[in-house]
């Protein structure tokens, strides 16, 4: 078997000295190759640990790239642009995207062993706000693009998975590849007034962002996936237990949920047990 040379890995950004480090730069979590599980642990073969990572995480705000978003607007509502000749879907605000050519086929199902991932995650609409949609002067006329836009990401994708032969399991096997889409979380209004979880998910008063909206935006993607063209794309609705916690925020910030709250725990406890015994089957069975 040739040698493969392992990948380059380059220093984590150091956020404490410069928080204004890019968070889209992709991080990767590889096994270490001292741990004492390690002869536990049996591997897919060409699993390598230098270049195989277990996990990776890359910032996509709004799943398309800004230009194709921008050529598909164009093609779905050509008045708005003959009615303003000016128009402009974007304003100039900060947003890191990519297309799903480049996070889906170039990253996510890449084979080993550069790559060997069962499953992406992606959450909806957190980004889709009039303040970056600038075209847009009220939210529904945003959400109603926001599900063309879902539509023809979810063509895309279940497209590249069906042409996908899988991911590679220990002995062989092959199991197909999934994504699943976690419905957005919005933040919580006066958050930090709140000293214990809610009964009820608390009302938004001056619906910040787009956050009063966000349940809408998560509606499209549920009614979007319930339809059996998507049978490798899965919705979870588990933003619920994290509604009634406005007290599980950091100092400062109504809307990110600190780790330790319980949340964060069972998110990933649940996506855990989705993806192993609901999605745990391999070919043949």
């Amino acid at each position: 078997m040739p040698v493969i040379p392992p990948r380059p890995r380059h220093p984590p950004p150091d956020y404490v000295q410069n928080p204004y480090f890019d968070r889209a730069w992709p991080q990767h979590m590889y096994l270490n190759p001292s741990s004492p599980v390690l002869p536990t642990l049996q591997f897919p073969p060409g699993f390598n640990i230098s270049t195989t990572p277990l996990i990776t995480f890359r910032r996509v705000d709004l799943l398309l790239s800004t230009t194709e978003l921008e050529i598909l607007h164009r093609e779905k509502h050509p008045e708005m642009y003959e009615e303003e000749g000016n128009f402009t879907l974007f304003s100039d605000e900060a947003v890191w995207s990519l297309s799903p050519t480049t996070y889906i086929e170039d990253l996510f199902l890449l084979p080993l062993p550069y790559g060997n991932y069962a499953n992406l995650i992606v959450s909806t609409a957190g980004h889709w706000t009039t303040s970056m949609f600038s075209g847009y002067a009220t939210i529904d006329g945003l959400i109603s693009f926001f599900a063309e836009a879902m539509h023809a990401w979810a063509t895309h994708t279940q497209l590249a998975l069906s042409h996908d032969s899988g991911v590679l399991l220990p002995g062989g096997q092959k199991k197909n590849r999934n994504v699943l889409v976690r419905a957005y979380l919005p933040g919580h209004e006066d958050c930090h007034t709140h000293r214990s979880p809610t009964a009820q998910i608390p009302p938004m008063k001056w619906n910040w962002y787009n956050w009063g909206s966000i349940p809408e935006f998560n509606h499209v993607f549920q009614d979007l996936l319930a339809n059996h063209s998507y049978p490798n794309i899965h919705f979870l609705p588990i933003d619920r237990p994290a509604r009634l916690r406005p007290d599980a925020h950091a100092t400062g910030d109504c809307l990110h949920i600190i780790a330790g709250a319980g949340v964060l725990e069972g998110w990933t406890e649940y996506v855990w047990h989705y993806t192993t015994w609901f999605l745990g089957g391999v070919e043949g069975e």
